[in-house]
């Protein structure tokens, strides 16, 4: 299921209005889930002011009609796109498969594991692991 806009109107969210950090936190992500609209994008498509979110149905992937789905999805480093593409099916050792649906400002030969929404956001770390791609 790709991320469809639900209303790109009402959802504007002010960093006073905001958690400390987390209109950043959505920023840097392109997702996050608000206590008051529900699961929210960066705003990319419509008009408005700055640091605006919009409403959406999941959380958005930055590969074109993917969806991001927990321990299932990884993103990987803007430029190693090329070789990497999306929807590149990956193997990392001790973890399992994983699907290449986003992309986002990473270190070299590091990967973004989506784990989902959590109540505290812990990030997860799997450490350092083999990975392959397989075709």
């Amino acid at each position: 299921m790709a991320c469809l806009a639900i209303d790109c109107q009402t959802a504007s969210t002010s960093t006073a209005e905001a958690k400390p950090q987390w209109l950043s936190e959505v920023e840097e992500n392109g997702s996050g889930l608000s206590e008051t609209q529900g699961v929210v994008s960066r705003e990319w498509f419509c008009s408005g002011p700055e640091r605006r979110v919009r409403r959406v149905s999941q959380p958005c992937a930055a590969c074109t009609g993917m969806a991001l789905q927990p321990y299932a999805t990884v993103a990987v480093k803007n430029t190693d796109e090329q070789t990497i593409p999306c929807g590149a099916t990956l193997y990392v050792h001790g973890v399992g498969t994983r699907t290449v649906v986003d992309l986002g400002n990473l270190a070299e030969n590091q990967l973004d594991h989506y784990i989902g929404f959590t109540g505290c956001n812990q990030a997860s770390s799997y450490g350092t692991r083999k990975v392959i791609r397989l075709y």
